[in-house]
């Protein structure tokens, strides 16, 4: 009887080693069919050896092979949320920001590209932030959406305006009237592979008012930053 006894207790020893190890180190399936094996092989073993073991051994296999694919999953739900929270959740969002925030942002990195994605009528007349670069989101005379507004963002990334420090990485900031077509377009440029998109919040203009004016409530213009008109 001590022989079982002393057999049970290192197989049940053997099986945690071999569950710890596969919770910290695996990486793929392939250790899982390698613990199984190893199962297998010291039951045969055990079984010449021990033949009144043999209806224990027929289901120490099956065993360990649960407890590993319990060990993967439990593995697997402790890691995925911290990458789905970290740096994958981060690059899946229009970042928003406010007027002065993106003012500070384009003064401190040489590397953002500030981007009006407003109509031709809106950037040169009702004017634009300085050293923006337009690229339309919706335009006449069709006024629908870009079908190459992602193409010539890119375009402008690579240097396309004669700004050669900007990288195709480089932190895009997205500006419209009151912060909704930018944001639109923020959306599509992270479908795209674009890493880091902001979006102002407030627009070039802000909401309306209860008189129906603009730059009264929130804006570029209406935080005084530095802007030109045709």
């Amino acid at each position: 009887m001590w022989v079982f006894e002393s057999f049970f207790v290192f197989n049940m020893g053997l099986m945690g080693i071999i569950c710890l190890f596969y919770v910290f180190l695996a990486t793929d399936l392939h250790l899982l069919s390698l613990a199984g094996m190893l199962s297998v092989l010291i039951d045969r073993k055990s079984i010449g050896h021990f033949p009144i073991l043999s209806d224990y051994c027929l289901y120490q296999s099956e065993f360990i092979t649960v407890i590993c694919l319990v060990a993967r999953l439990a593995r697997e739900c402790t890691l995925s949320p911290a990458v789905e929270s970290g740096d994958y959740a981060m690059a899946s969002n229009v970042q928003s920001l406010s007027p002065p925030e993106a003012w500070k942002l384009v003064q401190e990195d040489q590397r953002v590209v500030l981007i009006d994605v407003r109509s031709s009528m809106e950037f040169l007349f009702v004017g634009h932030p300085r050293g923006s670069v337009h690229v339309p989101w919706i335009d006449a005379p069709e006024w629908i959406v870009n079908p190459n507004f992602v193409t010539e963002v890119r375009k402008v990334m690579l240097g396309g305006v004669g700004m050669g420090i900007h990288s195709s990485d480089a932190p895009v900031v997205l500006i419209c009237r009151s912060g909704k077509r930018s944001l639109e377009a923020g959306k599509l440029l992270i479908e795209n592979d674009f890493t880091e998109v902001y979006n102002i919040v407030e627009g070039f203009e802000g909401e309306l008012d209860d008189s129906h004016h603009r730059s009264t409530l929130g804006g570029w213009r209406f935080h005084q930053l530095p802007w030109e008109q045709c």
